[in-house]
């Protein structure tokens, strides 16, 4: 509804609303939606929290799985038994793939092999609508950095992981992105044309902490994190002009802490080394994501506080 109105009221956003690629907005929304469900649902199954119950829910029905009628289930019964969860980890990982290969079908259309642009005229495009994007492009750009962090940083819960869009079968997403982060837009969003980006996925990976704390432990959870800062080039330069240099070399050098395994062989914590670990997680300054804190207008080494930046949610065309 909203971007309906923005049709009727702006001739720009009517112009960038209107579909000249081979994915209409519809369809990229779909996808968006199919991709990034499948890849984090994995990470929630089996969780005995409520809210985690409800979160694989969504997730596996956005995924387009079957939500098997034992999902609410600890235990095997005769009319009832139990699907394993690697069973649906799996089904999710082809979901994913699928999605993938599909994206990297409408994406490939506008690259050759050496990942530049064309057009069907072989004049050079950078993307699915041409040489200028449209909504759809708009909205697979977010889409994919998402998902490209996801899976390189290990929250993605796949067999492989960590893993790659390209491993998932797109072998020219990653050349799409980089088109989409040499543009102005891209720019002013993200303030940095890396696409390693620690802010894209710090809120997805606070919201499975919070849903599905039994199953998305703290320690799993920092892991992936801190491997994500120690590759996002900008995350490292900003810290360190804020006086982070400690908590960077941290983050890039120390392992998580010794600790003892529970029956499903995952790292388990004592109360004290949760706390301090969630801390650690929790209150580094991510730069780009809409519900975190920002560090302010990184200007070379210097910090303006009198204004804070903006969210890099949407990027304008």
């Amino acid at each position: 509804a909203l971007l309906e109105r923005a049709v009727v009221q702006s001739p720009h956003v009517a112009g960038v609303a209107a579909q000249r690629g081979s994915l209409t907005l519809t369809q990229a929304k779909r996808l968006g939606e199919r991709l990034t469900s499948a890849l984090i649902a994995g990470r929630v199954l089996g969780s005995v929290a409520p809210a985690g119950r409800a979160f694989a829910r969504e997730c596996l029905k956005q995924a387009g799985v079957p939500v098997p009628n034992n999902h609410d289930h600890d235990h095997k019964t005769e009319d009832s038994p139990l699907q394993s969860w690697e069973e649906l980890r799996r089904i999710l990982a082809e979901v994913a793939a699928a999605a993938v290969a599909e994206i990297e079908r409408h994406v490939s259309d506008c690259f050759d092999s050496s990942g530049k642009g064309k057009l069907s005229s072989g004049s050079p495009a950078a993307f699915m609508a041409g040489e200028v994007p449209d909504a759809a492009d708009a909205l697979m750009a977010t889409v994919l950095l998402v998902a490209h962090n996801l899976l390189e940083s290990g929250v993605a819960s796949l067999p492989q992981s960590p893993c790659s869009l390209a491993c998932l079968g797109g072998p020219s997403l990653l050349g799409y992105l980089q088109r989409w982060a040499k543009r102005p837009s891209w720019m002013a969003s993200y303030r940095t044309d890396s696409l390693r980006n620690a802010a894209a996925i710090r809120p997805i990976v606070t919201m499975l902490m919070s849903k599905a704390p039994d199953v998305c432990t703290v320690v799993e959870m920092r892991v992936c994190m801190l491997r994500a800062r120690a590759a996002d080039d900008f995350y490292r330069q900003a810290t360190a002009a804020e006086g982070g240099r400690r908590r960077l070399a941290d983050a890039r050098q120390e392992p998580p802490p010794s600790v003892a395994c529970n029956d499903r062989g995952l790292p388990e914590l004592k109360k004290n080394q949760s706390q301090s670990m969630v801390a650690g997680l929790c209150s580094a300054n991510d730069v780009g994501g809409a519900s975190m804190s920002r560090i302010s207008s990184y200007k070379g080494g210097k910090r303006d506080k009198g204004r804070k930046s903006k969210t890099n949610a949407v990027i304008c065309i």
